[in-house]
């Protein structure tokens, strides 16, 4: 990527700011024309892409590599999810399977200023939590989130990132069963009743039923998987045809890439 150079930290991020996927690439070509990127015949996007992912290491880059590894794992069990709602918060990246994980990224251009009411939010409705955060700053990481959260680190060289978990999570004791079915739609949270729970308790919701929070636990799970399940795999399916910095828009939008790109 050498041989493409950007004349100004002004132009990168003028580049990266007026980036869409929905751009056409004579549009996209324009683009890096006003930031005097030479494509030297290139496809723009691609262009675009490595320049990401070679100069400019943002959270969009970082939740692309961290599910890159997943995506070709198409009979795992597990499914992930990009910005799952999560009390007030939003999870960047949730793994869904036997166990619920919520993953909050923290790169070198973002705040810590809402992490501790991010950290608390997931803990009350995931299983498992994880900060991930540069390798640089692991002992911030550290001092502020609590024991029970996980720590990975990340290294970026190029358009390579190597991710490294430095701190094991612990499972979550007691979860806000309430957060849990906030969380959820009206349809979903009729989809967690099962028949014999509603033919046993008519008009039952989850406010109200006698379900256990370990089998409340598991319901959640079960239909959060069901939201996110179909996203992902038309993800899994199309990923050779679509640019990592693209991954989570078509993870939202499932349209056959020919007819984006």
């Amino acid at each position: 990527m050498s041989e493409i150079m950007l004349s100004s930290k002004t132009e990168l991020q003028h580049l990266f700011a007026n980036y869409s996927t929905l751009k056409t690439s004579n549009v996209l070509e324009q683009l890096l024309e006003e930031c005097c990127v030479d494509t030297k015949g290139r496809n723009p996007r691609e262009v675009i892409n490595d320049l990401y992912f070679d100069l400019y290491p943002n959270e969009t880059v970082v939740k692309a590599s961290f599910v890159q590894k997943a995506l070709p794992l198409k009979k795992a069990n597990s499914v992930y999810a990009f910005e799952v709602p999560a009390g007030n918060s939003r999870a960047d990246v949730c793994r869904i399977g036997r166990l619920s994980t919520a993953y909050e990224i923290k790169t070198e251009y973002d705040s810590f200023t809402r992490l501790e009411t991010q950290l608390r939010d997931y803990l009350s409705i995931f299983d498992l939590c994880y900060l991930v955060v540069p390798r640089a700053q692991l002992t911030k990481a550290v001092n502020l989130s609590p024991p029970t959260c996980g720590i990975i680190t990340y290294t970026h060289h190029r358009r390579s990132i190597a991710f490294c978990t430095k701190r094991k999570a612990l499972p979550t004791k007691d979860k806000n069963v309430q957060k849990q079915i906030n969380s959820l739609s009206q349809s979903e949270l009729h989809k967690a009743l099962s028949s014999t729970q509603a033919e046993k308790q008519p008009g039952a919701t989850l406010g109200n039923t006698t379900q256990s929070p370990t089998d409340l636990n598991r319901s959640f799970k079960r239909i959060l998987k069901q939201r996110y399940e179909q996203r992902w795999r038309f993800l899994q399916e199309h990923q050779a045809e679509i640019l990592p910095i693209d991954y989570e828009w078509f993870f939202f939008n499932n349209i056959d890439p020919s007819k984006v790109y």
